[in-house]
């Protein structure tokens, strides 16, 4: 039975995801495939580095990755005038710390070579199709260009005729991705609480809090809808409904109760706050099923 690792978007909220995973890992979970969109991304290409059997020490690294970044400088820099530069530039923000960052952290060759099976997308801002990357791509193009939240980051040109924006537009979770490779059991970790939290004008009172905002809800939505009809087909099957094409997925799934907050605020306190989160949600999540 082939296991997967599904890590979805969120932006700053990806320490959580780390978190996750070294509890996955010291619970004795490991993956023959991982996918990954937005921040998940980093993640998967990260966790990919090395083999399935040394999980725990892959999923060491991503905490020890999270954690040295030390606020919003090491990811993105605002263009200037901020807020007004985005009428004349492709985003309010460049993103050259952030492709420092994973050149830095993600190694190619031993992606390449490590056994497991990587899948990331990003979505073609011209024709809107959703773009594959895998294992074999460079990894810090296809995750700058699946990581690319709209309005604030730039679109990525991947080389191959692609002008590519944020994965999570239309896929926050991954799942479809790993399904086709086969994998029948999987380990979800979403940032996003199950319901969209209240929030008040004060939190939107910029075009950039606004978007944020917007991508928050539209991502919910669809993370939502998906989760909806995995559960819907394993209580067809269950029932005995024969669906062709389709199978019984195991699945755990980790998400916090709350909001994690925002998912532009790389802080060095709260990177460290959300990984402990991730990792108590997820043990609480692993106590209702066996690796």
């Amino acid at each position: 039975m082939m296991t997967g690792l599904v890590l979805g978007g969120g932006g700053a909220n990806g320490a959580y995801e780390a978190g996750a995973c070294l509890a996955l890992a010291e619970a004795g979970w490991s993956f023959d495939a991982i996918s990954g969109v937005s921040v998940g991304s980093v993640g998967a290409y990260g966790l990919a580095q090395y083999p399935k059997s040394a999980f725990l020490a892959a999923a060491k690294n991503a905490v020890t990755m999270w954690l040295s970044l030390t606020g919003d400088h090491d990811v993105y820099r605002y263009r200037q005038p901020k807020y007004l530069a985005g009428l004349v530039a492709p985003s309010l923000c460049t993103t050259d710390p952030l492709e420092a960052f994973l050149r830095a952290h993600l190694d190619p060759n031993r992606i390449r070579v490590s056994g497991v099976q990587v899948r990331v997308s990003a979505v073609d801002l011209l024709t809107g199709d959703s773009v594959l990357f895998t294992e074999h791509d460079d990894p810090v193009v296809a995750a700058m260009a699946s990581a690319s939240f709209p309005l604030a980051f730039p679109p990525v040109d991947d080389g191959r005729g692609h002008v590519l924006t944020d994965g999570g537009v239309r896929d926050v979770i991954p799942l479809s991705l790993l399904l086709k490779l086969g994998c029948s059991k999987l380990a979800i970790v979403a940032t996003q609480p199950e319901r969209v939290p209240v929030v008040t004008w004060k939190d939107v009172n910029t075009v950039l809090d606004q978007a944020k905002r917007d991508f928050q809800l539209i991502m919910n939505e669809i993370e939502k809808n998906d989760l909806a009809m995995l559960e819907q087909i394993n209580a067809w099957i269950a029932q005995g409904f024969a669906l062709p094409g389709k199978r019984h997925i195991d699945t755990v799934v980790i998400r916090p109760k709350t909001s994690l907050g925002d998912s532009l605020s790389f802080d060095a306190a709260k990177n460290d706050r959300l990984i402990e989160q991730g990792r108590e949600d997820a043990k609480e999540a692993l106590a209702l099923c066996t690796p």
